[in-house]
């Protein structure tokens, strides 16, 4: 399919006496939302779901839309996910967890319990038989914050507020939302990304109409000038941005760079983030079959290319040991999957200029398996079809492609030296990198074959404990957590500052209230059929079947 542009992004500014009247309006009904009966608030969520069902075809081919993907039949599905689908899990877990509080005046309490060295563990999920159809029978577990214990409910006693809310511009489910009203028992202001004016407030309106006419939700939308006059309000009491570092340091220290040294912030009130990282993957050696071999391959490459590599958690750094024999096959199959991989065009603004001078500022190996990229557009103006790369034997463990987000189709591989080429000396090796040499601390994931796993099941309880990333994938992509209400979504808790931003402060999700969780922790089969495949015609609606 040639490339397209996406339809007319029509991006309307709210005026700010809107805005400021919007602002007043909900943050009067701050106390009356904190205080009301969790029978009303259920009432909001089954609302929410009713209103779900009668747009989801409409919003789902909106987001696609957004994207330019309406000629792309392979990837309609994809805009399912990333709006209606995800939007649908979360409140699916929500409604569970009310539905809890109402029956037992308690949220879910956990599947099972376990501990490791000094860390207590909750399974929230599957809590049910539809968690399982619909995770596709994906475990999550809750890792809580070493020494503390496994407790629940404390944010119910959050006082009254009015949070601002600057939304996402590469996903459309307002989960962000959920999370500071229906968990933290906040009214909210919400301001849609200009980058999604296409398939964003609107729908937003449309779901959570009940919210809004009693005034404890406004959406407004815009580019710059809304955004900061919702920033700036003295009647905001906190902040909750989703983008990347670069954006907050503006918001937080401005464009003066000495700013951070004087340590005189331009905002001072609360400010959550939920922000990007350098994202491992980490190939634990062990023996592995060809077909093993080939379906991870194209598993790691269909991650990478979900939504044109324009995801916060997207796969950036291959983790594997300098020993492992079948590290070349494995990369050869990377490089035929990318190449192979139906064509996309270019989601994200400049996602082609940072792959390209990421890659040129990392010292290896360089390829791109279906051409170097020129451009986020093509030379009649239209979008670009994306052009995936791939950095293979980065040395340096502080090259830039460690040590800067792409947000951009781009792969790169680097080995870490163990004692005896197996997991137990290798998994303390690539705990250390993740930890300390790769940006950020959203999410990662590892792969591990059955038989290793089994041999080396205390090994990799231990390096779960040890790795300091908010989200992590056993034998699945560490992004997928962000699917759950039930998931703690965010940064590993205590890491980072504002100063020192990297994958944000704070958390969204954690619907089951666990009031010291520290990570996420999924886990799902070595070869697990869910496992995102090179989409082709047999296989072109299973995206959009998940998100049903």
């Amino acid at each position: 399919k040639k490339s397209v542009d996406m339809p007319e992004n029509k991006i309307i500014e709210t005026p700010k006496e809107e805005i400021l009247a919007k602002i007043a309006k909900v943050k009067a009904n701050a106390d009356k939302w904190n205080k009301l009966e969790h029978s009303k608030k259920l009432v909001h969520l089954k609302k929410m779901q009713e209103n779900l069902n009668e747009i989801f075809e409409e919003w789902g081919k909106a987001c696609s839309e957004s994207r330019g993907l309406e000629n792309y039949e392979l990837f309609k599905g994809v805009g399912y996910v990333m709006g209606p689908g995800v939007f649908g899990l979360w409140l699916n877990q929500l409604i569970q967890t009310y539905e809890s509080l109402i029956s037992t005046n308690a949220p879910p309490k956990p599947v099972a319990e376990r501990k490791v060295n000094n860390s207590k563990i909750a399974q929230v999920l599957p809590y049910t038989t539809l968690d399982s159809i619909a995770g596709g029978g994906q475990k999550v577990e809750l890792w809580m914050e070493p020494g503390k214990d496994i407790s629940q409910g404390k944010i119910l006693s959050a006082k009254p507020g009015l949070v601002g809310i600057l939304g996402a511009g590469n996903y459309e489910a307002p989960v962000d939302i959920l999370t500071k009203m229906f968990l933290h028992q906040k009214v909210a202001v919400y301001k849609s990304h200009p980058n999604l004016a296409h398939s964003s407030a609107k729908y937003i309106r449309q779901l959570m109409k009940s919210l809004i006419d009693e005034d404890f939700l406004a959406v407004i939308e815009g580019t710059i000038e809304p955004g900061q006059t919702l920033i700036t309000s003295d009647s905001v009491d906190e902040l909750l941005m989703t983008g990347g570092a670069a954006t907050f340091d503006r918001i937080v220290w401005g464009n003066d760079p000495n700013a951070k040294q004087s340590g005189q912030p331009l905002v001072t009130k609360p400010f959550e983030a939920e922000l990007g990282a350098v994202s491992p993957w980490v190939l634990v050696p062990g023996q592995w079959s060809d077909a093993d071999l080939k379906h991870h391959a194209e598993y790691l490459v269909s991650c990478k290319m979900m939504n044109s590599g324009a995801i916060c958690a997207s796969p950036q750094v291959v983790v594997y040991d300098e020993q492992w024999p079948q590290i070349d096959k494995f990369q050869q199959l990377v490089e035929k999957a990318l190449a192979d991989f139906p064509e996309l065009p270019v989601f994200y603004g400049g996602s082609c200029q940072r792959a390209t001078s990421i890659a040129s500022d990392t010292k290896g190996k360089v390829s791109w398996p279906k051409g170097k990229p020129v451009g986020d557009r093509n030379e009649k103006g239209e979008r670009a079809a994306v052009r995936p790369g791939i950095v293979k034997d980065v040395k340096d463990p502080n090259a830039t492609v460690l040590n800067t987000e792409v947000f951009a189709p781009l792969l790169s591989f680097i080995s870490v030296k163990s004692d005896t080429g197996a997991a137990d000396t290798f998994l303390p090796a690539a705990v250390k990198l993740c930890n300390e040499h790769c940006f950020g601390s959203l999410s990662m994931s590892i792969m591990i074959d059955g038989a290793t796993q089994k041999q080396y099941a205390t090994e990799l309880d231990n390096a779960i404990d040890a790795l300091k990333w908010g989200s992590i994938g056993i034998n699945t992509w560490g992004g997928s957590l962000v699917f759950h209400a039930a998931s703690r979504w965010g940064a590993y808790p205590g890491l980072h500052s504002i100063k020192d931003v990297q994958s944000g402060l704070g958390e969204i999700g954690n619907c089951r209230l666990y009031d010291h969780a520290a990570k996420s922790v999924a886990w799902e089969p070595f070869n697990h059929p869910g496992h995102f495949e090179i989409p082709s015609e047999k296989k072109k609606a299973l995206l959009y079947r998940l998100a049903w």
